[in-house]
């Protein structure tokens, strides 16, 4: 597989465009203000508001959680893939309406913890060359 094809494959204009369904239209609540400290870590600090959204849950019942940053415009721009090594889980998290200060601040703050860390996935906008239509 070519670079161009395995990178149409990983970071298309459809799933981001699910995602947006998805956490858009689900049920935000706040879990911690921008400026909150961590629970488990008290010298971090939420570089941004920290969300739950409710009714969007994985098949072990834990909901999605998200960041939301201080752009007008409601999209997601990332996702945070997050490995927790004392917790033993994998998590994905959605960064919401954020500047790119923010994602970098954000970013700082999940691997700010010696025992977990995560990797960025930026927003795409490739359509895949399979794709006729979102099928």
């Amino acid at each position: 597989m070519t670079q161009k094809n395995q990178a149409e494959l990983e970071n298309n204009v459809f799933f981001w465009q699910k995602l947006d369904t998805l956490v858009l239209s689900g049920n935000m609540e706040m879990v911690r203000p921008a400026g909150s400290p961590s629970v488990d870590y008290p010298r971090l600090v939420y570089p941004a508001d920290f969300l739950k959204i409710t009714d969007a849950i994985s098949s072990t019942g834990v909901p999605l959680y998200a960041f939301r940053g201080s752009k007008k415009t409601l999209t997601v721009d990332a996702v945070i893939v997050q490995a927790d090594i004392l917790a033993r889980e994998v998590l994905a998290k959605v960064l919401i309406s954020c500047t790119d200060k923010e994602i970098e601040h954000i970013i700082k703050f999940i691997n700010g913890a010696e025992f977990q860390k995560g990797i960025l996935v930026r927003r795409g906008s490739s359509v895949p060359n399979w794709a006729d239509t979102d099928q």
